[in-house]
């Protein structure tokens, strides 16, 4: 059986969406699908702490297995011509602190359309996996960590209702390469916010196509950026020096 039709015929759809489809992956699909090779490539790993080691597909695995156990939701991201695009999850999942982390790494080694196009399939898939946070597993805040180098990635996360919370100095390091980390969260209160504007997270793609258009010039990253360079520079100089 090809991969294409094992994927079209075996994997069911847990969330639908607009651009993409958010299915549930099975062993069938973890042994016959390229998703081990996704981390395994520098592209795709560039900002992320997979690609230090190989991936082998006995590790791929190992990993899906011990998620069915580890409070965590993985799902496999696909366009709506039975793409395999990347892979989205929940992972951290506290039921007490009503919290989790969400993740996104998209097969950028595969050309799929534009780059506007998967930009905005990865929006979505964001939207779905995080209405479904709010929605179904009745959370109060989902969060994620990501390179201060994703900042138009970050300008459209925050579409989606994800704020900036603070900066980690050097918490990312990978190599030679040592940089900070932005701190995001998307909170229940502007989840609901943003439904009771729109009607959902996700209207359609070209009211949120519109958003982006119209987003500010100066983003939240540099404003904070700059904030935090002159707490530095100033106020944290003077208490230094009393």
């Amino acid at each position: 059986m090809k991969v294409k039709e094992m994927i079209k015929h075996n994997l069911d759809t847990f969330i639908q969406g607009e651009t993409v489809n958010l299915k549930i992956p099975n062993a069938d699909f973890v042994k016959n699908s390229n998703w081990y090779k996704i981390l395994n490539s520098k592209k795709n790993t560039k900002f992320l702490d997979h690609g230090l080691f190989p991936n082998t597909l006995k590790e791929q695995v190992n990993f899906f297995e011990s998620s069915k156990k580890n409070n965590r939701i993985i799902l496999i991201i696909f366009d709506k011509t039975d793409n395999f695009i990347g892979v989205i999850s929940l992972s951290s999942i506290n039921f007490e602190k009503s919290s989790a982390d969400i993740a996104l790494i998209l097969n950028q080694d595969k050309k799929i359309g534009s780059v506007a196009k998967n930009f905005l399939s990865s929006l979505e898939a964001i939207a779905l996996m995080t209405e479904h946070a709010f929605e179904n597993l009745g959370l109060q805040r989902i969060a994620a960590g990501q390179s201060v180098e994703l900042d138009k990635w970050q300008n459209l996360m925050e579409i989606t209702g994800y704020k900036i919370e603070g900066i980690n100095k050097n918490k990312f390091v990978k190599g030679l390469k040592r940089k900070n980390v932005m701190m995001i969260s998307c909170s229940v209160n502007d989840y609901l916010y943003l439904k009771n504007k729109r009607g959902k997270l996700w209207d359609s793609s070209m009211l949120m196509f519109k958003r982006i258009k119209r987003l500010p010039k100066i983003s939240a990253l540099i404003k904070v950026k700059n904030t935090l360079n002159e707490l530095d520079n100033n106020y944290y100089k003077k208490i230094f020096n009393l």
